[in-house]
C-alpha cells in the first residue's frame, strides 16, 4: 500500500516540506511559514536549513482551524469504509455505492473493533461511521482514526438516526467532517461521493495529486452546528 504522504513503510510518520503543506491546506506558502513562526504548526529544520513538518501535526492543525486537506490523495483513495452495526444499513450503502461509483472499493464493518482492523490495512479515504454502536461507539472510533497517522487524513462522515445535538457535537469534536441523518437519499449519497472523492481526482491519484472538497448535502439532512430539528 502506498503511504500517500502519511506514513512510511516502516510505520514512521513522514515529513513534508512547507510547499507541500501549503498545497495540502490550500493556502499560500507565506501563510504556512507564518503559522510555523507563531507555533500553530510544529516544525523543525534539517541540516540544510529546510523546514519539515510531521503529517500528523499538519492534520491536527487543519482540523483545529476547520480546514479541509486538499491536494494529495493516497493510493487507497478508491476505498470507502462503511461502519454500522445494522446489517441492512451496511448492505444498502455498499450496494448503492458500488452501483453509483464502480471505480471505488467498498468495505464494511459491523463493529468498531472490526473497523479498527480494516482501517489499519486499507487507510480508506472516506469513512461512513454510525455514531451509536455497541462496544466501541462511533465517537471512540473517530478518535482512534485521528490518533493514527495512517488514517489521520481519512474523511469521516457520521451517520445517525438520532437528532441529538450532543452526539453530533461530540463526533465533530472527535474529528468528523460532518454528520448526516438517516434515512438517506440515493441522490445525497451520490453527491457526497462525488464531492469528497471527485472522479477526476481519483484518476489523478496515480500521480499523487487530486482535489478533495467538503460535501454540501446530507443523507436526508446535514447537520449545521447541530442536528436539524
Amino acid at each position: 500500500m502506498g503511504n500517500g504522504g502519511l506514513s512510511t513503510r516502516d510505520g514512521k510518520e513522514s515529513l513534508i516540506g512547507t510547499r507541500h503543506a501549503a498545497q495540502l491546506l490550500g493556502v499560500g506558502l507565506s501563510t504556512v511559514q507564518r503559522w510555523i513562526d507563531s507555533g500553530d504548526i510544529p516544525a523543525h529544520r534539517t541540516l540544510g536549513g529546510h523546514r519539515r513538518i510531521q503529517m500528523r501535526d499538519l492534520v491536527e492543525m487543519a482540523h483545529a482551524k476547520g480546514l479541509p486537506l486538499l491536494g494529495e490523495i493516497p493510493v487507497s483513495s478508491r476505498t470507502v469504509l462503511v461502519i454500522d452495526d445494522e446489517p441492512d444499513v451496511l448492505e444498502t450503502l455498499a450496494v448503492r455505492i458500488r452501483g453509483m461509483r464502480p471505480d471505488l472499493k467498498v468495505l464494511a464493518a459491523d463493529s468498531g473493533f472490526k473497523a479498527g482492523v480494516l482501517v489499519r490495512s486499507t487507510a480508506p479515504a472516506l469513512i461512513l461511521l454510525d455514531i451509536r454502536m455497541p462496544g466501541m461507539d462511533g465517537i471512540e472510533v473517530c478518535r482512534m482514526l485521528r490518533a493514527d497517522p495512517a488514517t489521520a487524513s481519512s474523511r469521516v462522515v457520521g451517520l445517525t438516526a438520532y437528532r441529538e445535538r450532543r452526539d453530533v457535537e461530540a463526533l465533530k469534536s472527535a474529528g468528523a467532517m460532518d454528520v448526516f441523518f438517516k434515512p438517506f437519499e440515493p441522490e445525497a449519497l451520490g453527491e457526497l461521493l462525488d464531492r469528497v472523492l471527485p472522479r477526476h481526482a481519483i484518476e489523478a491519484a496515480a500521480g499523487g495529486t487530486g482535489d478533495l472538497s467538503e460535501s454540501k448535502e446530507g443523507f436526508g439532512g446535514r447537520s449545521k452546528g447541530g442536528p436539524n430539528v
